[in-house]
């Protein structure tokens, strides 16, 4: 009788045992359809038009900015873009963002405020875009800004403090780009390693267009200035912490509006301008210097008369108070909830609790 129990008993415990396991293995399933269910979704976090790898994210050929980055994002690369604008607060959020990069793009503007709130921003890299306008503080106090490159690139209006209030740029370069209007204190408060203007045209140049701080390099190399008006290149040395910068190769208008060189008291800054070649007719005369063109006349329109004849003292404007718009344009992806106000990632990680604690009782 005794031995009968205990088969009877051991039976029942085997068969529970067996009944538990397959529970087991149903919740298995369970949990492994709702983890594929999740890797799905999370194809949906990078934005339309983008391809999201790891931590990078590179777009090609878009109208509208993108929105949602992925929160870890570290890399942005934009290719062949054509967009109105870069909104304000277009990468707001993205606290492990190192480098953004656009290439062969095309902006009708850079808004005020449009890298703001990015403090682990190294890199900014424009590469043969056009930028229409670059407005007053769309690079600004990014602490963490080391490198500026603008390199094939055309802008056509930089406004004034445009790019302000950056002290650790290793390295700040302006290369074979075009400038159609560069304002009075377009580029205000910038310090740093190295200042490389390579290359470059700058047609309609308006008084002391740069603030700069202190630089420990400066190359101004083979430019073209269709306008020089005085502020200009004085600002420049200025920049040169070695007071040795390498400033040649350059050229400019060769018209009444570069009269004020004559009345130029810094020997250097006389001498560098004397030296520079002249324009005529857009082109570079290598064969003839400033010094030989003031010591004969000089031809005159009428907007040189009224604007650069006389050089004007140089007064630093105050930086204004930045305020930037308080909307943001949605940097960071957010999940979508559904009709109950719980998101999708809550309700996996409920399942998931639930899941936890039926094996742990098991």
């Amino acid at each position: 009788m005794f031995l009968c129990f205990i088969r009877v008993t051991i039976t029942y415990i085997f068969q529970v045992q067996f009944i538990f396991m397959e529970i087991q293995v149903f919740i298995l399933l369970i949990f492994s359809g709702i983890t594929f269910a999740a890797a799905d979704l999370s194809k949906e976090k990078c934005p339309p038009g983008c391809v999201c790898r790891k931590r990078d994210v590179k777009c090609y050929a878009l109208t509208d900015f993108p929105v949602n980055f992925p929160p870890l994002t570290t890399y942005i690369f934009m290719d062949e873009m054509n967009i109105q604008t870069i909104p304000p607060n277009s990468f707001l959020g993205l606290e492990f963002l190192n480098t953004i990069e656009f290439q062969r793009s095309n902006f009708g503007s850079i808004s005020t405020c449009a890298f703001k709130s990015i403090q682990s921003l190294e890199k900014l890299i424009f590469f043969k875009s056009v930028i229409g306008h670059l407005d007053k503080f769309a690079i600004f106090n990014n602490t963490g800004l080391s490198t500026i490159e603008i390199l094939e690139s055309k802008i056509t209006k930089v406004s004034p403090f445009a790019i302000a209030t950056l002290d650790n740029i290793a390295s700040f370069s302006v290369e074979d780009t075009t400038i159609y209007d560069l304002n009075t204190m377009s580029i205000v408060n910038v310090s740093g390693k190295e200042l490389s203007i390579v290359g470059s045209v700058f047609k309609t140049v308006h008084y002391m267009p740069f603030v700069f701080g202190r630089f420990s390099q400066v190359k101004i190399l083979n430019n073209t200035f269709e306008m020089l008006p005085c502020g200009t290149i004085d600002n420049l040395l200025v920049a040169a912490v070695d007071n040795n910068p390498l400033i040649t190769g350059n050229a400019i208008m060769c018209d009444c509006g570069i009269s004020y060189i004559h009345k130029i008291r810094d020997e250097k800054q006389k001498e560098l301008l004397n030296n520079m070649y002249c324009l005529e007719g857009g082109v570079i005369n290598s064969q003839r210097i400033v010094s030989e063109a003031l010591s004969s006349s000089l031809p005159c329109d009428q907007k040189n008369k009224a604007t650069l004849t006389k050089c004007r003292t140089q007064e630093v404007r105050k930086i204004p108070t930045l305020v930037c718009p308080s909307y943001s344009h949605g940097g960071v992806y957010k999940s979508t909830e559904n009709k109950n106000g719980n998101s999708a990632s809550s309700l996996s990680s409920c399942v998931t609790v639930l899941i936890l604690t039926i094996f742990v009782s098991l």
